[in-house]
């Protein structure tokens, strides 16, 4: 079995900042980052490749860190759309914002995702939340 993340943020920085922390602690992830909602969606529902990166099988783990502040589909609009769709109504989806308004929490649970995560603003709480999403989400699959 092979583990993934797959990030969508619109942040450029804030993907670096993951892709980092998970590589400076080792796990034995792969990482793929789309910066909008619709090419997310567009990977995983039709399973065509994006850019490099292999399409959705079977073999893989996946968990989705979704940011809910995005421009055209936000985070919202998307993990509602990946909850109406049945091959991947199950897909752990953890939200990862910069939001710690009550709202946004409430909604996001309400719409389905698997849980909510403030980001951090230090790369070392990164990489603890980091191996925390992965041991919790990935690591217990094998």
């Amino acid at each position: 079995m092979n583990d993934c993340i797959i990030m969508v943020d619109d942040d450029p920085e804030d993907v670096v900042l993951v892709k980092t922390a998970l590589k400076r602690i080792g796990l034995p992830v792969s990482f793929l980052s789309f910066p909008s909602g619709e090419l997310l969606l567009d990977f995983i529902v039709s399973q065509t490749p994006y850019s490099h990166h292999e399409s959705v099988d079977e073999q893989t783990n996946y968990l989705v860190l979704l940011d809910l502040n995005m421009p055209k589909m936000d985070g919202r609009l998307c993990l509602s759309k990946l909850r109406k769709t049945q091959s991947f109504s199950q897909l752990p989806v953890v939200i990862f914002s910069t939001s710690d308004a009550h709202e946004d929490v409430k909604k996001s649970y309400e719409m389905g995702a698997n849980s909510y995560i403030y980001k951090p603003d230090n790369i070392r709480e990164l990489e603890k939340i980091m191996n925390s999403i992965y041991h919790f989400w990935l690591f217990k699959k094998h």
